[in-house]
């Protein structure tokens, strides 16, 4: 009723919202729509952090990424986090309890550091080249 409310369009087509209740973003209405403008995530920091891969696959190069549900002490890991994952941020709000921060998906252009995981590498296990 908030979109009502606020004279909001609801529906499917451009310009227009709709509400879906997922596990992360994993429903067809969302892979079927992204990507995203505008994602907005009101959640703890844990599924904050787990569900950055999916934010960046759902969020469009220059989009925004609000996350909020956060402590101040989370605030700096979870900007680490987003920053390996494309983004870098634009704001942050330290008023209130619940912090919030704005993020923005960076254009790729140019240069990009490949992305490993900190507990992998290429090199076959035991592996330490030629000596």
């Amino acid at each position: 009723h908030y979109a009502r409310d606020n004279n909001v369009p609801m529906g499917n087509g451009r310009g227009r919202i709709a509400f879906v209740t997922a596990n992360g973003t994993d429903h067809r209405a969302i892979a079927r729509r992204a990507p995203f403008d505008l994602v907005i995530a009101n959640i703890l920091a844990g599924p904050l952090t787990e569900l950055a891969p999916a934010f960046a696959r759902a969020v469009a190069p220059g989009g925004t990424l609000i996350m909020a549900g956060l402590l101040e002490a989370q605030r700096a890991g979870l900007s680490a986090t987003y920053r390996r994952h494309g983004f870098r941020v634009a704001e942050h709000s330290l008023g209130g309890e619940w912090p919030a921060l704005r993020l923005v998906k960076r254009r790729r252009q140019g240069f990009r550091r490949t992305d490993r995981s900190a507990d992998r590498t290429s090199q076959p296990p035991g592996d330490f080249g030629e000596i």
